[in-house]
């Protein structure tokens, strides 16, 4: 027969508590309260003598003999035998325990403390054991975990994502919350994810063969595609998101204001306007065109450039939302190359090469429509964050040669880049950030286009891009953590015919 033995017994609790005392790693908090019940365990005997007599007085006052009430004494002595697997007490066992409750309360409560006391100490021990284990544990298991995955790191220059094109469009367009990228892609115009490449959007349109570039409104609702053929031109404004067509702008919905003087909710009198389509027909390249567009920081207007060979080149100025001509700007002595609302609102910046003559810049006040500043000689620009600055390629017999940064109304230079290349500067980019800036150089060759960052503080040359093709039509993401570009790659298929090949590259700059 097996004899069931509780960790602690009443009759032991003293050596118990003096072992507990001298263990070792005991804390001192835990030896104080075992102290204190071994002080409190010392008067068990003196407590026990005195509950006797004064249980005894009370039976003599209540005519008890010694015979009919046996008093027991304060003994932990307890007799156990097995039955069916459980511990029980003998009956009289039983009658002799209830009468030890009944008259040692003291000693059961000061016996009862001390088990609790061993046990909390006991279950406190494991507990801090097992947590310092799990604690390790864990810790093993995050450092495995992260020494044997490491997060991927970017690198400047690198290459996250490419998407081959089959013939030479417009370049890649980012939608203003950085998410999304819109390109032409074998004919069709289609948006998706820009750093993995799915969840492809397909916009189905009736476009014209080419198109010959693209701008996402600032508020990510539009997309403005500018296509041409031999015999028609046109804008179309579709949904980004449905891909709807909203309006379509025509060159015969484009109205001649010659005053160039009216505020932008008017358009000219009837007596100083024409239409642009009645001028001269569209045919073998010529006639009249579509060219730079840009859309208003507020996305309610949209301006694009419009030319009509050789004699007419204008700005038009319509609402979105209706798809009406509210403006148009004639005073150009050439083509109009480039176009860039302002940041703030405040400012349209024209480019245009007129014929035999270096090209020039205009900044139109966008309240009264009026020419506030001029610069002479300057290819290409582009607009710092705030609106306050200019980015400028200065040029030379017509051709790009410095970049340079000034002050947009003053003129006054506050930043001059060192020479940025060997061949000619065809543009220029401005972080979103407002840290660096992107140029375009085209060797002398005339074939091959480079990009290189510089920085807007010091003007110093930060990273150049390397590719063994051409790149060029640059765009920042609005983070200013990537670059868009197009890979331009001249090929020859086995008759000998060139072929238009090219690459949407996204790079970590």
């Amino acid at each position: 027969m097996s004899r069931h033995e509780d960790f602690y017994t009443p009759e032991q609790v003293d050596e118990q508590v003096d072992t507990l005392l001298q263990a070792r790693g005991t804390s001192s908090r835990d030896k104080r309260l075992a102290s204190d019940l071994h002080d409190l365990l010392k008067h068990e005997d003196e407590d026990a003598y005195s509950l006797q007599r004064v249980l005894g007085k009370f039976l003599e006052n209540e005519n008890l003999t010694q015979q009919q009430t046996k008093i027991i004494p304060f003994s932990g002595q307890r007799i156990q035998q097995q039955e069916q697997g459980r511990f029980v007490a003998m009956p009289d066992i039983k009658k002799q325990a209830r009468g030890t409750e009944r008259t040692h309360p003291i000693r059961r409560t000061l016996t009862t403390i001390a088990a609790v006391l061993v046990v909390s100490i006991l279950v406190g021990s494991m507990i801090f054991v097992l947590n310092a284990a799990r604690q390790k544990q864990q810790s093993t298991t995050t450092a495995s975990s992260n020494t044997a995955t490491p997060k991927p790191t970017e690198h400047e220059g690198q290459v996250i994502y490419t998407k081959e094109v089959n013939s030479r469009g417009p370049a890649a367009v980012w939608s203003p919350d950085g998410s999304r990228v819109a390109a032409v892609i074998n004919g069709q115009v289609e948006s998706w994810d820009a750093r993995t490449g799915q969840h492809v959007q397909i916009y189905h349109l009736t476009l014209n063969p080419f198109v010959w570039n693209m701008a996402w409104s600032p508020d990510g609702n539009i997309l403005a595609i500018n296509s041409y053929s031999n015999t028609s031109a046109k804008i179309d404004l579709v949904n980004t998101k449905t891909g709807a067509l909203l309006h379509t702008f025509g060159t015969s919905s484009v109205v001649l204001n010659t005053n160039g003087t009216s505020p932008l909710n008017a358009t000219g009198t009837a007596h100083t306007s024409k239409l642009l389509s009645s001028m001269q027909t569209f045919s073998g390249g010529g006639g009249a065109m579509f060219g730079a567009l840009t859309w208003s920081p507020d996305s309610k207007y949209l301006a694009a450039s419009a030319t009509n060979d050789p004699a007419t080149n204008l700005v038009s100025i319509w609402n979105a939302s209706n798809g009406s001509q509210v403006k148009s700007l004639t005073d150009f002595h050439g083509r109009i190359l480039d176009l860039h609302w302002s940041p703030d609102d405040n400012w349209l910046a024209t480019t245009a090469y007129p014929a035999m003559v270096s090209p020039e810049v205009k900044l139109w006040d966008t309240k009264t429509w009026q020419v506030k500043k001029q610069y002479a000689n300057v290819a290409s620009l582009d607009w710092s964050p705030n609106g306050k600055q200019l980015a400028l390629v200065d040029a030379q017999d017509g051709n790009g040669k410095d970049v340079r940064i000034v002050d947009a109304l003053s003129g006054q230079t506050t930043k001059q880049f060192a020479q940025v290349g060997e061949g000619m500067v065809m543009a220029v980019h401005w972080s979103p950030d407002g840290s660096r800036i992107a140029v375009e150089t085209q060797d002398s060759t005339g074939f091959k286009m480079t990009i290189t960052l510089w920085s807007a503080q010091s003007g110093k040359l930060l990273y150049t891009f390397s590719s063994q093709h051409s790149i060029s039509d640059v765009a920042w993401s609005p983070d200013s953590k990537y670059l868009s570009s197009l890979e331009s790659i001249y090929a020859k298929d086995k008759n000998g015919n060139a072929l238009n090949k090219g690459n949407i590259l996204i790079w970590v700059a």
